[in-house]
């Protein structure tokens, strides 16, 4: 009887240890998903002209532009998808490369909850409809976002994932927590999407 106790308690506490650090993965993973849709869901600036040409649009024009409210349709899974890891060939930290190791690992989609993300941009962010034709979501979404999983490292304070963003293209992005922080430390366009 006492192996039976043992035992149960030895699980208990294993998987009650468990749940801060899940919970505190997920407060952090809502964090970078709000990160990158304020950098990534921005309007985007109209380019200067040509040199010696009038620009097409006033400085009021510009900043109507920039600060309109985007409306960003997001897919509702967190895809797995495995990536080259020659992709970070130039990327001295070693613990990126573990991060990808990590990321490849993944073996299942997760459901995202947008009511975990929070734009300090105050973006509209809804889930993509994908019964909207192709005119309708163009019409309907300023962005539309897919994300993937997130790898952390043990002490949550690095961490990689990648997004596409339609009529963009598809990022792998890295990231580093400074001063509770979460910040894109660098992100290289894969391909065109």
């Amino acid at each position: 009887m006492k192996v039976y106790f043992l035992i149960f308690y030895t699980l208990f506490l294993a998987l009650s240890c468990s749940k801060p650090i899940d919970n505190e993965k997920d407060k952090n993973a809502y964090e970078i998903y709000s990160l990158l849709i304020d950098k990534f869901g921005s309007p985007i600036k109209p380019p200067p002209p040509p040199e010696g040409q009038k620009p097409l649009f006033n400085n009021s024009q510009i900043d109507s532009i920039v600060n309109q409210k985007q409306t960003i349709g997001i897919y509702q899974l967190l895809r797995h998808k495995q990536e080259k890891e020659s992709l970070l060939k130039n990327v001295e930290d070693k613990d990126y490369h573990k991060l990808m190791k990590l990321f490849n690992s993944f073996e299942n989609d997760l459901k995202l909850d947008l009511n975990k993300i929070k734009s300090n941009k105050g973006y509209d962010i809804v889930y993509l409809d994908s019964l909207l034709s192709k005119q309708q979501q163009h019409n309907t979404y300023d962005w539309q976002m897919y994300f993937s999983r997130i790898a952390f490292d043990d002490n949550l304070e690095k961490a990689l994932t990648t997004i596409s963003i339609k009529n963009s293209g598809y990022f792998l992005c890295l990231l580093k927590k400074n001063r509770e922080k979460w910040e894109i430390r660098d992100s290289k366009m894969i391909y065109v999407y």
